[in-house]
């Protein structure tokens, strides 16, 4: 799903064996990256506002992956917005 302001929400079987320790290794590694949580789930952040990157939120709930991608130009508090929108509706 694509909004019209630039953000995209993909939502796919997750991959992630362990995502809470993949997302603290990319925050290690990556400026740009910090662990927080959404609505209880944990959650990875990519601050456009860093590096150039295109922002975005990541995390798993059950089997399920959502991640809302950004275009470089949308705050982060705005794609966490959105990711808080999409866990009131699965939670």
């Amino acid at each position: 799903m694509v909004y019209d302001s630039g953000a995209a929400v993909l939502e796919s079987v997750n991959d992630l064996k362990d995502p809470l320790s993949e997302w603290q290794g990319l925050s290690e590694s990556y400026k740009e990256f910090s662990v927080g949580d959404v609505e209880g789930v944990p959650a990875s952040f990519a601050d456009p506002a860093v590096d150039n990157a295109i922002g975005g939120v990541d995390l798993v709930v059950g089997h399920v992956r959502y991640t809302v991608s950004g275009n470089g130009k949308i705050p982060l508090e705005d794609l966490i917005a959105v990711a808080r929108s999409l866990m009131i509706q699965v939670k």
